[in-house]
This record gives structure tokens, sequence and C-alpha cells, in this order.
């Protein structure tokens, strides 16, 4: 005898969830993707690899040779990403201070500037050369704060007794036109080789000073 169709209708429904269930559970498998970029191997499993390599007893002259070659510019790789993230966090830091020292300084060479602008036409003597004067120092504490070497400890333009110690001034005027000489220098590169319209006001980039510039005297 045949169940009734309401228990024949259950059991239909039990069977098509199960079935569900079961589909819902199976893995699909993807295909890579062949435009995805391959994982990128820190220096120092690089070189772990490669001196694993080395260890290798049969491994041909050669081979050990470029192999060391490979390890000895990785590591001069890896000091020089340490060193680079140490001062860029270094730079950090000084981030506030300098941010408050850039709005100051700006505000002083809008001043300078005002008060050139305001002299007469007619004016064309000491005055006019002590107010331009005034504009390009004014001009240089700007981009002594905006462009100051990353890998130099900042020191701060408007703290109290900087101005008035004698090496801390010293420092300060010599990163000034050191800084200057390399806007200039940019600015000189860019127009040379016209592949860029950035005008120097926008460029923000800290300057780097590769050699021993005052190094002899600076505190870490």
């Amino acid at each position: 005898m045949a169940p009734p169709a309401s228990q024949r209708t259950g059991t239909k429904r039990k069977l098509k969830s199960a079935s569900g269930k079961l589909g819902s559970s199976v893995k699909r498998h993807t295909k890579p993707d062949k435009d995805a970029k391959p994982k990128h191997v820190s220096f120092k499993n690089q070189i772990r690899s490669l001196r694993r390599l080395l260890s290798k007893p049969d491994l041909p002259d050669d081979v050990r040779a470029l192999k060391q070659a490979q390890i000895d510019e990785l590591e001069g790789k890896m000091n020089a990403a340490a060193t680079t993230e140490k001062h860029r966090q270094r730079h950090a830091k000084t981030k506030p201070v300098r941010f408050f020292e850039r709005r100051k300084a700006e505000r002083i060479l809008s001043k300078t500037k005002r008060a050139l602008e305001a002299l007469p036409s007619t004016e064309d003597g000491d005055a006019r050369l002590a107010a331009v004067k005034r504009v390009e120092e004014a001009t240089m504490d700007v981009n002594y704060v905006k462009h100051f070497p990353i890998n130099k400890k900042y020191i701060s333009l408007y703290a109290k007794g900087e101005r008035k110690d004698p090496k801390a001034l010293s420092k300060i005027q010599r990163i000034r036109q050191r800084v200057a000489d390399e806007l200039r220098a940019r600015a000189e590169e860019r127009a040379a080789n016209a592949q860029t319209h950035e005008s120097d006001d926008d460029d923000d980039e800290p300057v780097t000073f590769d050699d021993d510039f005052f190094l002899e005297s600076d505190t870490e």
C-alpha cells in the first residue's frame, strides 16, 4: 500500500534539502591567476637560501663565487633598507615640530614679501636691498623645514637656544645653504630635461646628504 501523498511530498523535500547541502560542501577548484604578481621574498630569506646552496661541498668554484657575490649584494641592500627605515621613522617623529615651524616660516615669508611690495617704486637704495635680503632669508628658512635631509637629526629653527647656540646655528646655516644648492640643482635638471611641469614650490621631497657633511659633530 502506497504512503499518503503528504508523506511522499515530505520525503522529496528532505532529499532535495540533503542534496543541496551536499552540493554546497563540494569545493570548487579555481585556476591560478596568471596575472598575479609573484610573492616578494625578503632579503633575509634570499640570503638564507643562497647560504644553503653554498653549504654543498660539490658546488663548482665559479658558481660558488657567483652566489657569494649575490649574497654580498643582498646584504648591502638589506643594510641600506634598514638604514632608510631608521631615518624614515626618525623623520616621522619630528613631523609635528616641522609642521608648526613650516607654518611659522611661511607666515614670516609672506610678511617679508608684503614689506618688499609696500616699498615705493622709486625706492632703489639700501632699504630695498635689505628687504630683498629678508625675503631670501625667509625663503631659505621655509625650504629648510620643507626639505630637511631625511638622514639627519632635525635641528629646530625656532626652539629656544638653537639660534643662540653657535654649534647649532652653524649647522642650521650649513644645512640651509646645502638645501638651497640641492633645490637649485633639481630645478636646473628639470629645466634641462624638460620632462616635468612641477614647480619647486610643490616639491616637498627632503634631500639626502650622502657624504660626511658635518657628520663628525652629529649626535644620534
